[in-house]
């Protein structure tokens, strides 16, 4: 007997989701917050304004056109502390592989039972963008072919009970990545989180945010970018009403 080895799209039937638009832009699955990674940490995201609203850097980049996915995470192998935290922050133009001008928030409808919190699905707007866009260009237009984004991020980490929590403070961005490490990161299925191989950024003590901060004052190539991060962690350790992020600096 003859044996068949297909894609999930072929064997499950699943109908081509990409919208495309008139600029030439492609609306895709981006990640999910509240939500699981195939290590089975949690990603915990309380105030979706205060990470993703006025005030934040994804929020700043976006108004002002600069909010870029690169090719795979970058390459942090030797980096630590501040070095590793800038870098999760930039956006290396020369590894550019897409503009993203649009972002959308959308509820599952899912509550966590764990933590009581709605998840999150995250679409996003995306056109392929040099030196790499012509990668993703083909990945988009291959219907057989699937897409997988992973947020970029820094995060708290902690322990409840038993469950490793990540709560998100700033996202950076999100990049194209080879394979995520939940099932639901993907264009066929519902939006996912990150990529096996994570990129986050663990702010472990209000020591770490000043040391941060630090950096960015005196870094001479973080660019518009440093006033960018100083202004949003400014506004995210002021937001009293969530314990998270209720610190002095």
């Amino acid at each position: 007997m003859n044996k068949v080895y297909q894609t999930k799209k072929l064997s499950k039937n699943i109908k081509d989701t990409i919208v495309k638009d008139d600029n030439g832009y492609y609306r895709v699955h981006m990640g999910r917050f509240n939500d699981y990674n195939s290590r089975g940490i949690f990603y915990r995201v309380t105030d979706i304004d205060a990470v993703l609203g006025e005030g934040s850097i994804v929020h700043r980049r976006l108004e002002e056109g600069l909010l870029r996915a690169e090719l795979n995470h970058p390459d942090v192998k030797g980096l630590s502390g501040p070095a590793f935290r800038q870098r999760v922050l930039k956006i290396d133009l020369k590894n550019t592989i897409a503009h993203i001008k649009k972002i959308e928030v959308i509820p599952t409808g899912e509550i966590n039972k764990e933590f009581n919190l709605p998840t999150y699905d995250v679409y996003g707007w995306i056109k392929p963008e040099a030196p790499l866009g012509d990668k993703l260009k083909d990945i988009l237009e291959n219907p057989d072919a699937n897409l997988a984004m992973s947020i970029r991020s820094l995060v708290y980490q902690k322990r409840i009970g038993t469950t490793v929590v990540r709560d998100v403070v700033l996202v950076s961005t999100w990049d194209v990545v080879g394979e995520p490490g939940i099932s639901k990161a993907t264009q066929w299925t519902a939006a996912g989180l990150e990529e096996s191989e994570s990129l986050d950024g663990i702010i472990d003590s209000t020591e770490d945010i000043k040391e941060l901060i630090t950096a960015f004052e005196e870094s001479a190539t973080t660019c518009p970018d440093g006033k960018c991060v100083i202004d949003c962690l400014g506004n995210l350790v002021k937001k009293e009403s969530n314990p998270l992020f209720n610190i002095k600096l």
